[in-house]
């Protein structure tokens, strides 16, 4: 609730230099591309963790898990290996995800 807006975190920023946002969840994708984040890295979804919330959990997020382009953003959300509730994956692949970012000369 007493979070500081993205514009008032990225003002002033350098927007020659690689701007990365932090997330845990994946969420203010187009706000992130607009508020010129190039990269944003966002906790897991569990990718619905088990049928039939592997299906749904598409429709409750815009990038569930893996790469998204917004803009002139790259959204990377891993899908986890842990669980919330049941202690149970059904239908779903744990992951952790390797980002390997290569600046352009």
């Amino acid at each position: 609730k007493n979070r500081a807006s993205l514009e008032s975190l990225t003002e002033g920023l350098d927007p020659s230099r690689m701007v990365i946002s932090l997330e845990h969840e994946p969420r203010f994708l187009q706000e992130n591309a607009d508020a010129g984040v190039d990269v944003m890295l966002c906790g897991h979804t569990h990718d619905g963790q088990f049928f039939p919330l592997n299906i749904a959990i598409r429709t409750a997020w815009e990038n569930p898990a893996g790469l998204k382009k917004v803009g002139g953003m790259t959204s990377v959300v891993t899908s986890g290996v842990g669980v919330y509730g049941p202690d149970m994956r059904i239908g779903t692949d744990a992951d952790i995800s390797v980002v390997d970012i290569q600046f352009a000369p």
